[in-house]
């Protein structure tokens, strides 16, 4: 389903959630890495390239809506963002992003197929340019 290369990190402070989480991306062949608060998602994005993100907005250190302007970098690579939290986001906000799940209303497989879209999606833009 996924290609060797893509990696894909997930920012949830609910250990149990990250850990389920991680091992369902894993066992659809991604790579993935798991953090469980912003200051370890900023080292993270500063070690790595990921070909998509799956951010919690609720945070130990701050509300993930408010780290979102920090992850597009204008002229350089930004990470896709798929937004799986119980928060609701503000609509300005929602355009800026990929996708927005609410985890209550979520199946693993409607997860999986949205992940998969927008990686292909941010692949073919990245071919088309």
């Amino acid at each position: 389903m996924s290609e060797q290369q893509d990696k894909i990190l997930v920012v949830d402070d609910d250990a149990r959630l990250r850990s389920l989480l991680q091992r369902f991306l894993e066992e659809a062949g991604y790579t993935v890495k798991a953090v469980g608060d912003a200051e370890q998602m900023d080292r993270a994005l500063s070690r790595e390239l990921y070909s998509l993100m799956v951010l919690d907005l609720m945070l130990p250190d701050g509300d993930g809506e408010d780290l979102l302007p920090f992850l597009h970098k204008p002229g350089g690579v930004s990470t896709p963002v798929v937004v799986f939290s119980a928060k609701d986001l503000s609509r300005e906000t929602a355009e800026s992003i990929q996708a927005v799940l609410v985890k209550s209303r979520t199946s693993n497989k409607e997860l999986l197929n949205v992940i998969c879209s927008v990686i292909e999606a941010s692949r073919a833009e990245k071919i088309n340019g």
